[in-house]
């Protein structure tokens, strides 16, 4: 039986932890690798940067349900204390994800203006809480407050969105700069597809012919696309986003 202080049985975890302890490899120096904290259901934070900083990860991607119902409730000091404690650790707070979970009642493309506008707030809460805790990364996820609803056309649900994301992305420009290098990953699609948002205005672009977890099914394949493309160090300069 393992005890809490050695972790839960991450099937992938030594291979991440060759992968970032060897910095002998011009390949595998230059990548770093991240792990979402919500998989370390009920442990301490510290316990979870301290952890993974251990087996080999450079960063902690952070979901925000599992510190408070809504990130307005975390205060500058509590943030600040997250952020000293990934130091301690030796690790960085990579940024967040599944954001939209909780509070209750948040929907990007929901047909109620009212709940948009809430959202929209909320994406803006998101925006100083990631920046407080020195995220540089912002990844939505979170499919049950975005899906497209029963009778609404894509195209509405697209407008409402973008109109949704505007006031936050507004916020974290100013203050955060876009990256330079931007890697799709497309599975088995055919290359050519058409970018995202999140890509437009980026000229260093990629596609990669793997699934959206190629961070943990392709490693090989995307620390050889970042070296090809020099990136020095994507964790701590947002220098490279990878979707």
């Amino acid at each position: 039986m393992r005890s809490r202080r050695e972790g839960p049985d991450l099937g992938f975890a030594e291979t991440h932890s060759r992968l970032n302890a060897d910095r002998e490899s011009l390949t595998l120096a230059r990548m770093k690798f991240a792990i979402c904290n919500e998989i370390f259901k009920g442990w301490k934070i510290e316990d979870t940067f301290e952890y993974a900083a251990k087996i080999g990860f450079a960063g902690v991607e952070i979901a925000p349900f599992t510190l408070a119902n809504s990130v307005a409730d975390v205060s500058l000091s509590e943030r600040d204390n997250l952020r000293a404690a990934a130091a301690r650790a030796g690790i960085v707070i990579a940024g967040i994800h599944w954001v939209l979970v909780k509070p209750e009642g948040l929907y990007m493309n929901h047909p109620d203006a009212a709940i948009r506008e809430r959202t929209a707030n909320y994406f803006c809460e998101l925006v100083d809480f990631c920046a407080d805790l020195g995220g540089k990364v912002m990844v939505v996820g979170s499919p049950k407050q975005r899906n497209v609803i029963e009778g609404i056309s894509y195209q509405q649900a697209w407008d409402w969105a973008a109109s949704t994301f505007r006031d936050a992305v507004r916020l974290s420009s100013k203050s955060h700069s876009s990256p330079r290098t931007y890697i799709n990953c497309i599975g088995d699609k055919p290359s050519g597809q058409p970018r995202s948002a999140q890509a437009d205005g980026i000229a260093d672009y990629h596609e990669l012919q793997v699934a959206h977890d190629a961070m943990v099914a392709a490693p090989q394949e995307v620390a050889e696309l970042l070296r090809s493309v020099a990136v020095p160090d994507p964790l701590r300069t947002s220098a490279a986003a990878v979707r």
